[in-house]
């Protein structure tokens, strides 16, 4: 993801998304405005990971977002 490429993002909410990869978490550092990620109905593969790194995420976004696993 470039910088600036969604300098006003504050929320996000990802659904069925099956064949969705976990992004390295480098990529989410321009996410500088993040307050809320949710994921619903995916992979149980993905949501693990995604609780697994949940601070490692938390450290490359500027505000520390919330991340629901639904």
């Amino acid at each position: 993801m470039k910088e600036q490429a969604m300098p006003s993002l504050k929320q996000v909410e990802i659904r069925s998304c099956k064949k969705l990869k976990v992004p390295d978490t480098t990529e989410l550092r321009h996410l500088k405005t993040l307050r809320e990620l949710k994921l619903k109905d995916m992979l149980v593969d993905f949501s693990k990971t995604i609780e697994n790194n949940k601070d490692q995420i938390r450290g490359h976004i500027a505000v520390f977002p919330v991340i629901i696993n639904e």
